[in-house]
């Protein structure tokens, strides 16, 4: 949560009457602070399963099947 989505709950509160209107906009010392996002690597698709075929995937779901 940043300071700008903290006041957006404060005001939305005060609005609901569940808090009064002298609580602080400021966000406190003790509430995380919402840490900018850092892009993680997609995991590839490998080999076996871009090779296979529509045809052969219902060929191994058949086999599955009558086993």
């Amino acid at each position: 949560m940043d300071a700008k989505d903290y006041k957006a709950l404060v005001k939305r509160c005060i609005k609901k009457k569940i808090v009064t209107s002298i609580t602080s906009f400021e966000i406190p010392s003790h509430m995380r602070v919402k840490s900018p996002k850092t892009k993680t690597k997609t995991e590839t698709k490998t080999k076996t399963e871009e090779s296979l075929s529509p045809k052969e995937m219902k060929e191994i779901f058949n086999s599955l099947m009558n086993s």
